[in-house]
């Protein structure tokens, strides 16, 4: 395990060291190298996996390794460029850069709405199917709204229901087929809402904020190809959070 480590960070070493002598040369401007991101399973379904292929045609140079995974990862020891990730972080060592703020609202499908009605307030969610899953190893089971037009205090409501899971995007799905109501990011549900698979309810509240990060390794030399992808991202973004409150 040690060697294969090793070797990987070499090989980015090496790539480095080409990248350099290209800028020094001024050489094409063209990105080369390969590109390791990682993000959620949620943010890679619902935001990123229609994207990636259209970035990587734009760019023939790169090779994109996309590591999906909900559990903490070790940038440095995995050889990670990019990692994205809702906040706050809690690592200050690390470099972030903010692609877009958000936060998250409730939604559910038109199907689970007919069957169960629409809650007027928050506290009506603790008689409803809430879709609950962990976030870091904790389960998100206490949702706390804020009145939009600021008058007012939050609100936050313990909420429950037969089925959760430790992925966000499982959980989105299972809103989708009508099981629930789902607490998650403004940007992740905003396809949803937008072909109208997904309603939003309580739309006088916003939960919790959950502004999204592209994170580096360091705040040392960032590659071209690097600063290219969180260019991209951060336009990405930006787009769809012009879009939530209209959600």
């Amino acid at each position: 395990q040690e060697g294969r480590v090793m070797i990987d960070h070499a090989r980015r070493a090496l790539e480095l060291v080409a990248e350099g002598q290209a800028l020094v040369r001024g050489g094409s401007a063209a990105l080369t190298g390969s590109l390791r991101l990682t993000t959620s399973s949620a943010l890679a379904r619902g935001l990123l996996l229609d994207w990636l292929p259209g970035f990587a045609a734009q760019h023939p140079g790169l090779e994109i390794d996309l590591r999906v995974t909900d559990t903490h990862v070790d940038l440095v020891r995995e050889a990670i460029d990019v990692a994205v990730r809702y906040g706050p972080l809690p690592d200050s060592g690390l470099a972030a850069r903010l692609l877009a703020p958000s936060y998250r609202i409730a939604c559910a499908s038109p199907a689970y709405l007919q069957r169960r009605g629409w809650p007027q307030q928050p506290h009506d969610l603790a008689q409803h199917e809430c879709l609950t899953y962990e976030v870091r190893g904790r389960l998100l089971c206490d949702w706390t709204f804020s009145p939009v037009d600021g008058a007012g205090q939050d609100v936050t409501v313990p909420v429950r229901g037969a089925l959760r899971c430790n992925d966000a995007s499982v959980a989105l799905d299972w809103a989708l087929q009508g099981q629930g109501v789902v607490y998650q990011s403004a940007l992740q549900l905003a396809g949803a809402l937008a072909d109208g698979r997904l309603q939003r309810v309580l739309p006088a509240w916003l939960g919790a904020p959950a502004p999204l990060y592209a994170v580096l390794p360091s705040n040392r030399f960032v590659p071209p190809r690097v600063t290219a992808l969180v260019e991209a991202l951060a336009e990405l973004f930006a787009r769809s959070a012009a879009g939530e409150i209209a959600g």
